[in-house]
């Protein structure tokens, strides 16, 4: 059995298995590991700061930044509840006509917050969302024919609201020393900028942290290096990340990936 989440599931997926591994008894399932995807693992205004990236992206003009470091800076100082809020209202892309534009539209243009390449969601991903609330798929995958998927639930995400201030870091740092783990993260992330996530990562304190730091990166090649061609040389097959492992723990770098896995 593995813990996997992505983006704020990542953050449960630290949180179950960590459960898990302290009451091994309760649940008869022989525990793997822990799959977390772009995930809200550090401090939620170091890991959402993404001026940086929008600047180099082009997303932000240099006024724009100015304003959008600002807006950090207040949430920074404030830490609390009503920070969230601003960040709600700052970070993520608002779809709902009943709702203002946040911050983030209002300095990028940009409609969707996953990635620099889209200013939208692609349709491919619209249809997606189509295809995983209708019935049939639904009954496939036993989550019941009568049940919705909601994209955003305004009520629980407001719900959440207070979790979104713990920081997890002890239970990250005892889930990296007693089981396997694979953090990875998109190289266009918009949300959660992956230099924000090596940071934090770099930082844990944990059996492996110096030999995690000193390690070397490594291209991963899922398909292989090379293609095979008959009578001529093999063509060489482009690399679809980065890896960095020490002891049970891999974290990636995902090539051309935003927020969402395709996307």
């Amino acid at each position: 059995f593995y813990a996997s989440g992505d983006s704020y599931a990542a953050r449960y997926s630290v949180a179950l298995a960590y459960d898990m591994l302290n009451k091994p008894s309760e649940v008869p399932l022989k525990f793997q590991g822990v799959v977390g995807g772009n995930g809200f693992l550090a401090p939620i205004f170091n890991l959402s700061d993404s001026g940086d990236f929008l600047l180099q992206m082009s997303m932000l003009t240099t006024a724009g930044y100015e304003d959008f470091e600002e807006r950090f800076q207040i949430m920074r100082e404030l830490r609390n509840l009503t920070a969230i809020m601003l960040l709600f209202n700052t970070i993520f892309s608002s779809e709902d006509p009943r709702y203002n534009r946040t911050l983030f539209q209002d300095l990028t243009l940009y409609n969707s917050h996953a990635s620099p390449l889209y200013t939208e969601r692609p349709p491919s991903m619209l249809i997606s969302l189509y295809i995983a609330n209708s019935s049939w798929f639904k009954t496939a995958i036993h989550a019941g024919e009568n049940s919705t998927i909601e994209y955003a639930n305004m009520t629980l995400l407001k719900l959440l609201m207070g979790d979104a201030l713990v920081d997890i870091t002890e239970k990250v740092e005892y889930v990296l020393n007693h089981t396997r783990v694979l953090f990875y993260t998109g190289q266009l992330d918009a949300l959660f900028p992956t230099p924000n996530s090596q940071a934090y990562l770099e930082k844990l304190k944990w059996t492996h942290a110096e030999e995690y730091l000193q390690e070397n990166r490594a291209l991963w090649h899922p398909y292989g290096t090379h293609l095979d061609v008959p009578g001529g040389l093999p063509l060489p097959i482009s690399a679809a990340g980065y890896t960095k492992s020490a002891g049970n723990f891999t974290s990636a770098v995902v090539l051309g990936m935003g927020h969402y896995a395709r996307f």
